[in-house]
């Protein structure tokens, strides 16, 4: 059997005639998954070290879905905290218009009192500049949303139909948002620690 020879690359063993045929490189390197595959396996070691703050956050969510008292059942300083964590995932994920199209928008309101309890008021003006602006004429969004999706404006299904009037601002607001004026993460993991959400350092 011939000996394996080192990846140029990665250092990962090979067979001679493999790196004959890839300049010297294993498949994973020729392919350009390699870097892919390290990407996971950091990511899933990191996912795996303690971290009180996503422990919060899984222990948060499994009350709101899978106990009897739910949502309803949060104290005023964890509805804070999930319902930022909620629009900051919601607008960084797909927008300001994804927020109102899921259930999120159900508590557009508390949403904003969440804010200022938190004092990110860039983040709570972008939110309410966008009420106003895919809701046009009315104070908060319908809370059921059912009826929210009756009013909600959508974009054109064809080429051919005219452009959306409030999709370039909607745009601005989202890359606003995104540029995270009030450092959103930051500050709700200093709320969490100072309302003993969670121990920022974990159990050995």
């Amino acid at each position: 059997m011939s000996e394996r020879v080192p990846c140029k690359e990665c250092g990962a063993t090979i067979l001679p005639s493999t790196a004959a045929a890839t300049g010297g490189v294993c498949m994973a390197c020729k392919q350009g998954i390699r870097s892919n595959l390290e990407r996971s396996k950091k990511f899933y070691e990191e996912q795996r070290k303690p971290n009180p703050e996503r422990d919060y956050w899984s222990a948060l969510i499994h009350r709101i879905y899978k106990t009897p008292e739910g949502y309803e059942g949060l104290s005023v300083v964890e509805r804070v905290y999930y319902l930022t964590c909620v629009v900051n995932g919601e607008v960084h994920n797909g927008g300001l218009h994804q927020f109102y199209s899921n259930s999120s928008g159900n508590r557009y309101a508390e949403t904003l009192s969440a804010l200022e309890e938190l004092d990110a008021w860039h983040s709570r003006r972008i939110l309410a500049r966008s009420c106003e602006l895919l809701f046009p004429g009315m104070t908060e969004p319908p809370q059921d949303r059912d009826e929210r999706f009756d009013v909600l404006p959508w974009w054109p299904k064809e080429p051919s139909d005219p452009p959306a009037m409030w999709a370039a601002e909607l745009e601005r607001l989202d890359k606003e948002f995104w540029d995270d004026p009030d450092r959103l993460s930051e500050r709700l993991t200093a709320w969490g620690i100072t309302n003993g959400l969670f121990n920022p350092k974990p159990k050995i």
